[in-house]
């Protein structure tokens, strides 16, 4: 079995994150982190969707 994550990183507009960094593994998010923003509610976001199911595969294209 070989198990392999994909990373996306992903520069954001109009927010106070500069960037939004994703793992996945298979169709998991394994990890969320964000550069800049503010603490508390970048953790919290991420808390949310860490071990959920990524949906968005359609858009990782674009992500890179």
């Amino acid at each position: 079995i070989i198990i392999m994550s994909e990373y996306i990183s992903y520069n954001t507009k109009g927010v106070c994150s500069r960037k939004i960094e994703i793992e996945i593994d298979g169709d998991i998010v394994k990890e969320v982190k964000y550069v800049g923003g503010c603490s508390g509610n970048t953790q919290g976001v991420a808390a949310l969707v860490e071990g959920r199911r990524f949906v968005g595969a359609e858009l990782k294209k674009d992500w890179h």
